[in-house]
């Protein structure tokens, strides 16, 4: 219903429903809980970042709060939000323009958040939230690239949780995918980690390997070759 008739809702009327929306984000019922979830996303898919930042605002604030399950569930919206967004680059554009842009502060607190010392779920939701990045690249992201490497490398490593690892491989493709170049100032380290993922226990983590590799062994006119040659000496 809002995504349809969002257009006609007078403003205080919308704004009415952005903050009983938001208060019922602490409901004690599930279900009014994740129903909650649905409809923020919506509308904020539909409202942009220019008609609602607060709610990302609010959603990045809360992720340090002491409840794990709360803490879960704003990582899901925000998880919701930027699969919603992927492909809205003006959203994201208008959102790196402020000053005072969100994704400032949420993308190291969600780098933070893929330490082994966090709960499964948590490390889950945070890693999918920054492997959406990568098809965006924004500028907040970029200037954490080293650290979001760090991050798929010991995710890579992870024996006891193969979604991880999975997300992990998800990872090294969708930078490839689009700047080869920041995977070639990590090569030795990266393809060490997907060789290892392609004889991973797990068949998702080794097809998500497999991706890599079809990716990996595209070159167009004109590109060096030297990845070759490093991939050569690793397998020697």
């Amino acid at each position: 219903m809002l995504e349809r008739n969002y257009k006609q809702i007078a403003p205080e009327n919308l704004n009415y429903v952005k903050t009983k929306l938001i208060e019922a984000f602490h409901d004690s019922t599930t279900a009014i809980r994740n129903s909650a979830i649905n409809a923020m996303t919506a509308l904020f898919v539909k409202l942009g970042f220019q008609q609602w930042p607060e709610l990302f605002q609010f959603l990045a604030m809360n992720l340090s709060s002491d409840n794990a399950e709360l803490v879960k569930l704003f990582l899901e919206c925000i998880t919701k939000i930027l699969e919603d967004l992927e492909n809205d680059s003006e959203n994201v554009n208008y959102f790196e323009e402020k000053n005072n842009s969100p994704l400032t502060e949420l993308i190291p607190k969600l780098i933070s958040m893929c330490d082994p010392n966090y709960p499964v779920s948590i490390r889950e939701y945070a890693l999918k939230s920054l492997n959406i990045f990568t098809s965006m690249m924004p500028p907040s992201f970029i200037l954490h690239m080293n650290s979001y490497f760090q991050v798929l490398f010991i995710s890579a490593d992870d024996q006891q949780n193969a979604i991880i690892r999975q997300l992990s491989c998800e990872g090294f493709v969708g930078v490839l995918e689009k700047r080869k170049d920041l995977i070639t100032a990590n090569l030795e380290n990266v393809l060490e980690a997907v060789l290892k993922l392609t004889t991973d226990s797990s068949n998702d983590v080794k097809k998500e390997a497999c991706l890599f590799w079809n990716e990996f062994l595209i070159t167009e006119d004109g590109e060096p070759e030297d990845r070759f040659e490093t991939l050569r000496k690793i397998l020697e």
